[in-house]
């Protein structure tokens, strides 16, 4: 358990910082934009960040798992597919994004104004910054570089809440291309940031001959697996997000898209450092212990043993402050999102088994199921939140609603 519990230290430590900064940009923007801003801005990184799921054919997990089982010419084999793999994928997202954004705007947003449809067609290059991070980050990852990954996601969150105030004040006067600034400037420094650190690392001769080089069929072919089990999967929770978020604006406007939004995040951020601990240290080791039994045993072992340990403190602090939190963290017109809070961190436990079910499979090969335990996570998460919206609701599960019109 040292290992994990060293590698959860080390960003935890990143990750307390990166959450106060984003705490304090969310506080700005919910002084400046209100509920309905927040919602709005929320729309704007949900589109951004399903396309980003969905554009990452060479990095994320599918990558370290890839990168962490080889060694040598095989591995600088694997660097050049998936970095062509990342730019067909941005290249694809682009034009879905500038080709869609219509609809988007229509469906999603509500709102088919051409500010806001020119908004959505600012959102690639937010988007092939995040794709380029995240391949990138991969290289770190495999290199077992937590605290230098930790500390990027520290900058970018740091300069964005710099900029909170002058960019809510830009949002705030009705320019949609403020809402996109403020999701890609995060995206922004990182990019400038790990190329550095992976050019340090000794990956920056992979990284130009991968530009310079085609990939090969087989090494396509390997991440293939993996990558068509990770659109599937990001295409699920794509089309459970989008219509889940899209029925509560319908319902309740962008001020109720808001509420939901806030406690989303707290939810989020209340396990995040465990579940990146498990992409940071866990994924990696569990790959490179190929043939390997005994350690992978004690390795999820200790993983279970940390789930046990951690989970419960933010969860009964969460449940047991809520109002004060919503209040504090955002503003008193957020308080109404307590009961939404409150069944999203009990959630948590169970999100937490899920991301450790989800990298165990990923490291020992798995896709197949791993695809399956995805689309029937957010099949679950579907039904609870049509249900929850629903006029046939209990009484005790319409809070999920925040507010009805």
């Amino acid at each position: 358990m040292l290992g994990l519990l060293k590698a959860m230290a080390t960003t935890s430590g990143a990750g307390v910082v990166t959450i106060l900064f984003g705490l304090f940009t969310t506080k700005v923007v919910a002084l400046v934009l209100g509920p309905a801003g927040v919602g709005l801005l929320a729309s704007y990184r949900q589109v951004h960040d399903m396309a980003a799921g969905m554009g990452i054919l060479g990095g994320g997990g599918g990558q370290v798992q890839a990168l962490s089982s080889t060694e040598g010419e095989a591995r600088r084999r694997r660097v050049i597919a998936s970095i062509w793999l990342s730019i067909v994928g941005a290249a694809i997202m682009a034009v879905v994004l500038l080709a869609g954004a219509e609809p988007i705007a229509r469906h999603f947003f509500h709102d088919p104004s051409p500010n806001v449809v020119a908004g959505i067609r600012l959102l690639p290059l937010a988007v092939s910054l995040t794709i380029a991070v995240v391949t990138l980050q991969g290289l770190l990852n495999v290199s077992r570089a937590i605290g230098r990954l930790a500390l990027t996601q520290v900058a970018g969150a740091a300069t964005l809440t710099a900029l909170a105030w002058p960019l809510a004040q830009w949002a705030g006067g009705g320019s949609q291309p403020a809402f996109v600034v403020i999701v890609a400037v995060p995206a922004l420094v990182q990019f400038g940031l790990v190329v550095i650190v992976a050019r340090r690392l000794g990956w920056g001769g992979d990284v130009w001959a991968a530009l310079r080089s085609l990939p090969s069929r087989a090494d396509v072919a390997y991440f293939t697996r993996y990558f068509v089990t990770g659109i599937g999967a990001t295409l699920s929770a794509t089309i459970v997000f989008f219509t889940l978020r899209s029925l509560l604006v319908e319902r309740t406007g962008q001020e109720g898209h808001g509420l939901f939004q806030a406690a989303w995040a707290l939810s989020l951020q209340a396990i995040g450092l465990l579940v990146s601990a498990f992409g940071t240290y866990y994924l990696p080791v569990m790959s490179a212990a190929v043939g390997d039994d005994v350690l992978r045993r004690k390795t999820m072992n200790d993983a279970v043993e940390l789930i046990i340990l951690v989970t419960l403190i933010p969860i009964v602090v969460g449940l047991a402050f809520q109002p004060l939190i919503l209040g504090l963290l955002y503003s008193d017109a957020f308080t109404p999102a307590v009961d939404m809070l409150r069944w999203l961190l009990i959630a948590n436990y169970a999100r937490t088994i899920q991301a450790l079910i989800f990298n165990t499979l990923m490291a020992v090969g798995r896709p197949r199921p791993l695809l399956v335990l995805e689309i029937a996570w957010n099949l679950l998460f579907f039904a609870v939140g049509l249900l929850a919206m629903s006029d046939v609701a209990p009484t005790w599960m319409r809070g999920a609603e925040g507010h009805r019109r």
